[in-house]
């Protein structure tokens, strides 16, 4: 069987632009009153309602556009090669900004980058960590950017140009884990739980190690202090507007309101935080993490409704149903707050989604009709770049 062919590019940009600019006109929902009334708790209280106006767009910025080729082989060698999808293409903090126009016109008012660490190098099966995802930490801390993507000038630039245009910055981080071949397991192997008994600890979700990356024991209290100050670092290096955090539900909710939390906000007491809790089945895992300190998590949970109930023509009432649970959960007043997509880079691009067979034509309307939930459900609409091409 044929497989179906992507969406127009034409209509989908089309639609997408005029979805973008109508939710930008629109006035946010209305935040609750705050418990107190002291001006530092109004101020806090009214930058995070800010963010309920806002229409974010996750960039991979290796993936986004090449605006510096001199820094193509930077770093780690034999990372770069644009004809191979595990390796580094071009893309880089100054392809990004040369083109924060383009995010503009579609009416986008954050950009949420992926992580900005000094990658490892490759590995033997010729991977490379071009998402961001596979951090080189070491002790003492090295705070390069990763070379490939640019420098502090280049990040200064390009966060400096958003926010005279008004534009927010949220920068992804990873405190679960490091990359497979980094610096850190071998300067200090007891800062990692031990795969083999990992599992005696407790919930292995917590304990052990994702996909075998090193995993920071953030019950130490000299873990949680380091990978607390690299976070602070980052988030004070440049006025970063918020954070995403990669792979939360992984780390122990007391790391983030005993640690993370207190060392981030003593610095950026507005800093907006979202948790990825990578659960489409219950929106429970997230909401541990907004009950720990994060401001918003991800409503995976919605995401799958949309994919069974708009992508593979099945009922709405799914959609209907997560939106239901995510209230139930945390109160409106907090699920305003969470945020919802139909595409992001853990999950397959939703013109996939509908399967082989399904007519281009069907393939458009479904997907728009989920775009156009994205931008009319209570919560904060997140774009993964290319939904507004029809990108496969």
């Amino acid at each position: 069987m044929k497989p179906a062919r992507a969406p127009s590019r034409s209509a989908v940009a089309i639609t997408v632009l005029g979805l973008l600019a109508a939710t930008a006109c629109a006035s946010e929902a209305e935040p609750s009153a705050p418990d107190t009334a002291s001006t530092a708790a109004l101020q806090t209280a009214a930058a995070k309602a800010g963010w309920r106006s806002q229409i974010i767009y996750l960039v991979m910025p290796d993936r986004f556009r090449n605006g510096d080729t001199g820094n193509d082989d930077a770093g780690a060698p034999s990372c770069h090669d644009a004809g191979d999808p595990q390796r580094f293409h071009g893309g880089d903090l100054e392809g990004l900004r040369k083109n924060l126009g383009y995010v503009r016109d579609l009416g986008a008012t954050a950009v949420w980058v992926t992580p900005l660490y000094r990658q490892i190098g490759r590995q033997a099966n010729g991977n490379c960590g071009y998402h961001g995802y596979w951090a080189d930490y070491a002790e003492p801390y090295d705070d390069a950017i990763e070379p490939k993507l640019g420098d502090d000038a280049a990040l200064g630039r390009l966060v400096s140009d958003m926010h005279a245009t008004g534009m927010r910055f949220v920068l992804d981080m990873v405190v679960n884990h490091t990359g497979d071949t980094a610096r850190l397991p071998q300067q200090r192997p007891d800062w990692f739980h031990d795969p083999r008994s990992c599992a005696r600890l407790g919930d292995p979700t917590i304990y052990c190690p994702l996909d075998r990356h090193p995993d920071f024991i953030q019950e130490r209290a000299e873990v949680a202090t380091y990978l607390s100050n690299v976070a602070k670092r980052w988030t004070t290096r440049v006025p970063v507007d918020g954070i995403r955090m990669d792979t939360a539900k992984h780390v122990p909710t007391a790391y983030f309101s005993g640690s993370f939390f207190p060392a981030v906000r003593a610095a950026r007491s507005d800093l907006f935080a979202v948790a990825e809790a990578f659960d489409d089945g219950s929106i429970d895992s997230g909401a541990r993490y907004v009950d720990a300190g994060f401001d918003s998590t991800f409503h995976f949970p919605l995401r799958r409704a949309l994919v069974d109930g708009i992508a593979k023509s099945g009922s709405v009432d799914r959609v209907a149903s997560a939106v239901a649970s995510g209230i139930a959960r945390l109160g409106m007043d907090r699920a305003l707050d969470l945020v919802i997509f139909a595409d992001n880079h853990d999950v397959p691009r939703f013109v996939n989604e509908p399967g082989v067979g399904v007519p281009e034509d069907e393939i458009r309307r479904r997907t728009l009709l989920a775009l156009d939930l994205v931008f009319t459900l209570p919560g904060i609409p997140q774009l993964y770049y290319g939904d507004e091409i029809g990108m496969y």
